[in-house]
């Protein structure tokens, strides 16, 4: 495969060409794993497995409790 030379924006991003989108099959909502190594940058998706999340919300308290035996009273039927 030819190399694709892109440029780098003053914030810091980087355009990724169509062609290159498409062979990595990137959608909007993929998240990219760049591994550098000594002068190179590889560029994948980022699969990433359900359990990856585990915990990510430990600690997290809820806005305002919830009486799980009146649940039916803070849910929203008019829509």
């Amino acid at each position: 495969m030819t190399p694709i030379i892109t440029t780098m924006t003053s914030t810091g991003q980087i355009y990724l060409p169509k062609k290159a989108r498409r062979a990595l099959k990137i959608t909007k909502a993929s998240r990219i794993k760049v591994s550098l190594l000594k002068d190179k940058a590889i560029i994948e998706v980022a699969r990433e497995s359900i359990l990856d999340a585990a915990g990510m919300l430990a600690g997290s308290k809820p806005v305002r409790p919830v009486d799980i035996d009146n649940i039916r009273d803070y849910i929203d039927y008019s829509r």
